[in-house]
């Protein structure tokens, strides 16, 4: 009892500590689980186009509409390139103040240019920094405090929701597992008292999402905290180091030469016919690769081929899918698709969403529990 006792008081100061900030994350974790799915019918003005006949233009002309679009001091980035018929490309440029606390000074400038590939219209531009998805994220992950600050206090967050969870679990187990009440544990009493209703629904609730909100809080964990990653690549490993990832360099001897994006993306292309769509990276510095990232399904983030080329001359100089990672970095690699539910696609998709609804709602039923029994104490007295 006395044990007990020390893990309800741990529950129950934990969950008044983290209560509002597990509310925040679990709302906008449900918001961002279909953020696609809604991009598509709120966006699809600026993602969808009339299919042409034809082949699209040359990426390098589509870059240069898209670069006078931006303006020379806000160099592209990334560039977003769907297979199917009838979609834009889109191409990004992000420039962050990492040390800068709150939202709107940690990106110096967020811009995307959507073109049309079939006659290099521009679709739309958007000021990135004001779209709704983007102000959900950010708060997602940083409270719209920065990386520095608002990055640690999610961090923080997901570490005591861990303990919350496990702390609630031991509080929820029964003394007596052939006990005629055993029943109670696994239901809700609807027909009862609002406060029978409530205490219910944030013990079963709590039970039935465990393992989900585990998973969700665990991946979390693996973005915030270095020593969480590194520990669920040597477990994954079996106890060993993962294996160094090699970055390869392009030949700074030709840096005279322009960006041959033209070569590296019908290679690419050759590389993974199968892509759904592309993801392609360019480099900051004069010794970095670009790198395209080719995705073999709408979901997954994880079945996808990366491949590095230099930016100078346009030859691969690495290509590897997921197959040919070791175990630890198969793992790092599954850690988003595992916290957004993507690995199961839609269905997994799903339970991340009513996953990260009972994650809101616990602290609310809780902190109503804590609120009508200190009621109930002063009223007693």
């Amino acid at each position: 009892m006395k044990v007990k006792k020390a893990v309800g008081w741990l529950h129950l100061w934990l969950g008044l500590a983290s209560g509002v900030i597990v509310v925040v994350l679990g709302v906008t974790g449900c918001l961002y689980a279909f953020e696609k799915e809604l991009k598509g019918i709120f966006h699809s003005d600026r993602l969808y186009v009339d299919p042409q006949p034809g082949h699209p233009w040359p990426l390098t002309r589509l870059m240069d509409i898209a670069q006078k679009t931006l303006g020379e001091d806000k160099p592209i980035t990334r560039i977003e390139i769907p297979q199917a018929p009838g979609r834009t490309y889109i191409f990004r440029a992000t420039r962050t103040n990492p040390d800068n606390i709150f939202y709107w000074n940690y990106y110096t400038y967020y811009n995307k240019v959507y073109i049309n590939p079939y006659d290099g219209t521009v679709v739309a531009t958007e000021n990135t920094k004001a779209d709704f998805f983007q102000l959900v994220f950010s708060l997602h992950t940083q409270l719209w405090l920065g990386d520095t600050v608002g990055h640690a206090i999610t961090g923080y967050a997901a570490l005591l929701f861990v303990i919350l969870l496990v702390t609630g679990m031991i509080l929820w187990w029964p003394k007596k597992w052939k006990s005629p009440k055993l029943k109670q544990y696994f239901t809700i009493k609807w027909h009862g008292k609002l406060k029978r209703v409530n205490y219910d629904l944030h013990r079963t609730l709590g039970l039935y999402a465990f393992v989900l909100l585990l998973i969700v809080a665990i991946t979390g964990l693996v973005w915030s905290f270095e020593w969480m990653d590194k520990s669920v690549q040597f477990v994954a490993n079996g106890g060993a180091s993962p294996r160094k990832e090699t970055f390869p360099g392009s030949d700074t001897t030709r840096a005279q030469q322009p960006l041959v994006i033209d070569k590296i993306w019908m290679d690419a292309r050759g590389v993974s016919p199968r892509a759904v769509s592309f993801l392609v990276v360019l480099p900051a510095a004069r010794t970095g690769t670009v790198n395209v990232f080719a995705y073999e399904t709408v979901n997954n983030h994880y079945e996808r081929i990366k491949s590095s080329y230099d930016r100078y001359t346009g030859e691969r100089v690495q290509s590897g899918s997921f197959d040919d990672l070791d175990r630890a970095a198969r793992v790092k690699l599954l850690n988003y698709d595992l916290h957004t539910g993507t690995v199961l696609n839609l269905p997994g998709k799903m339970l991340a969403f009513c996953a990260s609804l009972v994650a809101a709602s616990l602290p609310i039923t809780g902190f109503i529990i804590w609120w009508r029994r200190g009621k109930s104490q002063k009223q007693a007295r």
